[in-house]
């Protein structure tokens, strides 16, 4: 984790930045998928740059269900109060509704219901993060057997 540090902190390199921040909390989350996102100012959209802990089933999912949600854009203005609420607020947040929530509703309700059973999600996790002139959104999905771990 201090490598992570070190690395964030000498580092003016957004993309760089993103990728040590997704790698290092999918890492600390084992069975968990992250997904980094971030504000494209002039689209006033969120988009997803990165995510980690698929393995290849992040093309498997894209081919089953024929969406890839790195190449979409989820706009500010059909976020509820809540949702730019939960994305903004600097702490770790369960996103209720899960991925078809976190998606803005441009996917699918029956599309994220079947990816959250294929993927055995239980939860949804946001937290917003700023650096020098960029804010990123972490948000975590984490399967049943994680949510079990931390329970107990």
């Amino acid at each position: 984790m201090a490598d992570a540090q070190r690395q964030i902190a000498q580092s003016d390199d957004a993309a760089k930045i993103r990728r040590v921040v997704g790698e290092k909390i999918q890492e600390l989350t084992g069975d968990g998928y992250v997904a980094v996102s971030m504000l494209d100012e002039p689209l006033q959209a969120i988009k997803v740059v990165g995510i980690y802990g698929f393995g290849d089933l992040d093309t498997d999912l894209v081919r089953l269900f024929n969406m890839d949600i790195t190449s979409m854009a989820y706009p500010l203005k059909d976020m509820t109060d809540e949702e730019l609420r939960l994305f903004r607020s600097g702490r770790l947040e369960k996103f209720e509704g899960g991925l078809y929530h976190i998606l803005v509703r441009k996917v699918p309700q029956a599309i994220c219901d079947a990816a959250e059973r294929q993927l055995a999600i239980s939860g949804v996790y946001t937290m917003a993060l700023s650096r020098k002139g960029f804010t990123m959104a972490v948000s975590s999905c984490w399967p049943k057997v994680i949510s079990r771990r931390i329970k107990t």
